[in-house]
């Protein structure tokens, strides 16, 4: 509960001023988010140290850094976990990995493992995002985003806000997914048939559905000139296989359907890059 209450509050505040977000999920605030924790067992933890031995021991040197999380003087970041409940999506709370209660079974009957394995990794990945954010927004930068703000603030700010800060009015985005792990503002500026425009990461809600699970990847094309469309002004919807300068950096690479955002991007594509570079069983 501390953990939250120091570091994950803007976001609960954030997801709960979004009646789509609150219908989706089963809590409402603050006390009712903290409430999905459950209690450890021996045999979780006994079944999490072994999945993270495992990967570790299949991991190329290279990228052990990703598994103790210390480079080039950086400290060492331990492995942190919260036991969520069965309904939950695997994400992060500042330094640790929230894994539903599916997770924990797969860990323990050491099924879908390479699943798990994957899960683990990706979810690492995005602590080592939330507790060195400087070096990940350098990285961020040389692949063309620009990020409208950093300072705390700024997290999990809403995303008409974000492209009003950016001197763009007017526009209105679809009921979207809130994600935990891409808390900041990163946009992809580019000048296009004459004018400035914006890529805006965002993950809409599908209309048929009622889980987290059910929604699109793609991007907002935000410009300043006349409205785009009615339903949201001056901007479009675009899904990011439609997008051409998306693609065409990710490559065609099946196991990147969920990346969009850089922070989701980057920990998508580490992940498969270092699966890659193991050496053969």
């Amino acid at each position: 509960a501390n953990l939250v209450k120091q570091n994950h509050v803007e976001y609960v505040k954030r997801v709960c001023a979004s009646k789509e977000n609150v219908r989706r999920r089963t809590y409402h605030d603050l006390e009712t988010f903290v409430a999905h924790f459950r209690e450890w067992m021996p045999k979780h933890k006994t079944a999490l140290q072994a999945a993270v031995n495992k990967l570790a021991a299949e991991m190329p040197w290279e990228w052990v850094w990703l598994i103790n999380g210390s480079s080039k003087g950086i400290a060492q970041i331990p492995w942190s976990f919260i036991h969520g409940s069965p309904e939950g999506m695997a994400h992060t709370i500042h330094n640790a990995i929230v894994l539903p209660e599916d997770h924990l079974t797969w860990a323990i009957s050491q099924t879908e493992v390479d699943r798990l394995l994957s899960t683990l990794l990706e979810e690492r990945i995005h602590v080592l995002q939330k507790q060195h954010p400087v070096p990940w927004a350098r990285l961020y930068r040389e692949w063309g985003w620009t990020q409208l703000a950093s300072d705390s603030g700024a997290m999990w700010m809403p995303l008409s806000k974000q492209v009003k800060m950016a001197g763009f009015s007017g526009v209105k985005f679809p009921q979207h997914r809130i994600n935990p792990d891409t808390p900041w503002p990163w946009v992809m500026k580019r000048r296009e048939e004459e004018q400035d425009v914006l890529w805006v990461p965002i993950t809409p809600f599908a209309t048929a559905g009622n889980t987290l699970e059910k929604v699109a990847h793609g991007f907002m094309r935000v410009h300043k000139g006349e409205p785009l469309s009615k339903a949201y002004g001056s901007a479009q919807w675009q899904t990011k296989e439609n997008v051409k300068w998306f693609t065409e950096h990710i490559g065609d690479h099946s196991l990147c359907w969920h990346c969009y955002h850089p922070e989701e991007t980057a920990a998508v594509l580490i992940g498969i890059v270092e699966t890659q570079e193991r050496p053969p069983k």
